[in-house]
């Protein structure tokens, strides 16, 4: 799959979510990743939370209809 088949909202989401990733390893000085095993969940929740935040804040790139369905699976 290319960057062209991708809605450019879930381009968004997903940089939002692994630059979460980024953020949650500095500020943890790196050791929620090194015990992954036990903060695997935490880590994982806390970056999608961050990339829906960031895709349906006041300047989302959904359109509507998408919108819509982003509400419906929450």
């Amino acid at each position: 799959m290319s960057r062209v088949d991708q809605d450019s909202w879930r381009l968004v989401h997903v940089l939002a979510h692994e630059s979460a990733h980024v953020l949650q390893g500095t500020a943890s000085h790196l050791r929620l990743m090194e015990n992954g095993d036990t903060t695997r969940f935490f880590i994982e929740g806390g970056a999608e939370w961050v990339a829906f935040s960031a895709c349906t804040g006041e300047r989302t790139v959904m359109t509507p209809e998408e919108l819509v369905q982003e509400r419906e699976l929450r």
